[in-house]
């Protein structure tokens, strides 16, 4: 429900003529499916019908939520209450529905004619009003009609707002003195004063418009970035804490702000991008998104990094003169180290494209060196070493002995 901004304004009631007629006369405490006539998105709920009930409101849950249906415990991913207290139908009461326009930009109106709040101590109350349901930008409006509120000093006032999953995520409207400038409500128990002199002027409309998206956040190549591959993909996630995202528009490029690789391409809603042909090495690369939802858009910061060729992969054996794997030999190519394992196995997994010097050193063993080895980009190079025992010369000779007769 948070998701949503509001807005508090004055224009014209036009009570609606066609569609259903749902109830009439001295209705009380109904619920039925109602069909909207599209797609209708709330809260990450995509519902094409939801649950009326007499008692001001609408909800996806299949039964009623009560007379206080934005603080009820019932679990109901969308409650919709322009008016949610016990009501009731009197003479000449009404309720319909109907679906206007044309796709994508229909509407849905709920209206209730000349409801009461329940009981014989709201005698001569009349209320008007309407839910409105926007294709497309998912927009919800309370319309409020003619409402001649009860003198009741007892009045129980009923809740306007709406919910989301759980009480707690809610987003409600509270007045004691004047509808037209209501304020968030606190808790979800926040009630709207509704008597004889406190009460929604005609014509009142509430619209609770979704938020544009939160912005995206890159995960890689982190900002900044440098010795990224030239073959990388970027990968970002889903702002929070805003309005719904439905897709991302992707910016990318050598030049900032970045348009000369891709410029404002729509990629729905996936969450990574592969560029094709690869990004050109040794080069500074700028990104940015877009993400875009039924709320607008907000466009992402602005991020770098810097491209090098692909690593390439070093990978041999070391074993002894008598071809036994050597465990445990510390195999060195410029700054990179790797040490053998079961099989005197080594690998570097990802060395940049380079000339190495590599040594080999095994406890125990003379030290194997090899010069000029060359890595290239992608490619894998195999070198093995053979490590020798530490030999001994004796001087003299400890075989040739003169003996004196």
């Amino acid at each position: 429900a948070t998701a949503y901004n509001f807005a508090s304004s004055v224009g014209t009631y036009t009570a609606i003529t066609g569609g259903v007629v749902w109830q009439t006369g001295t209705w009380d405490d109904a619920t039925a499916s109602i069909p909207l006539g599209f797609n209708f998105t709330y809260n990450g709920l995509t519902v094409s019908s939801l649950t009326a009930s007499t008692n001001g409101y609408m909800t996806s849950y299949t039964a009623s939520l009560g007379y206080s249906p934005i603080s009820s415990t019932t679990a109901a991913n969308i409650v919709i209450s322009p008016m949610g207290r016990d009501l009731q139908g009197q003479t000449g009461s009404e309720i319909r529905y109907e679906t206007s326009g044309s796709a994508p930009n229909r509407v849905f109106t709920l209206q209730w004619t000349d409801a009461k709040r329940y009981g014989t101590s709201y005698a001569g109350e009349l209320l008007d009003f309407q839910i409105k349901l926007y294709e497309t930008s998912n927009t919800i409006e309370f319309v409020y009609g003619s409402v001649t509120g009860s003198s009741y000093a007892s009045a129980v006032h009923p809740q306007v707002g709406l919910r989301g999953s759980g009480a707690t995520d809610f987003f409600n409207r509270t007045t004691t003195t004047d509808w037209t400038a209501s304020t968030q409500g606190g808790s979800n128990t926040a009630t709207m004063t509704l008597n004889n002199t406190v009460y929604p002027p005609s014509g009142l409309t509430y619209t609770f418009s979704l938020k544009a998206p939160a912005a995206a956040t890159a995960v890689t190549p982190a900002n900044g970035a440098i010795n990224v591959d030239m073959t990388a993909t970027l990968n970002w996630a889903a702002g929070t804490g805003a309005g719904p995202t439905s897709g991302f528009k992707l910016y990318l490029g050598t030049n900032n702000p970045p348009t000369n690789i891709v410029n404002g391409v729509d990629l729905g809603s996936v969450s990574t991008y592969d560029p094709t042909p690869d990004l050109a090495c040794c080069s500074v690369h700028y990104w940015r998104l877009e993400a875009y939802g039924p709320g607008g858009s907000t466009m992402s910061p602005t991020w770098s990094f810097t491209t090098v060729f692909p690593p390439g992969v070093l990978t041999g054996w070391v074993r002894n003169s008598a071809l036994n794997p050597i465990i445990g030999a510390t195999v060195t190519a410029g700054t990179y180290t790797a040490t053998t394992g079961a099989g005197g196995e080594y690998t570097f997994l990802a060395i940049p494209a380079a000339t190495y010097t590599v040594t080999c050193m095994a406890t125990g063993y003379n030290t194997g060196l090899a010069n000029n080895v060359v890595i290239t980009s992608g490619n894998t190079t195999t070198l093995n070493f053979t490590l020798t025992n530490p030999t001994m010369t004796i001087t003299p000779n400890p075989f040739d002995v003169t003996v004196n007769p």
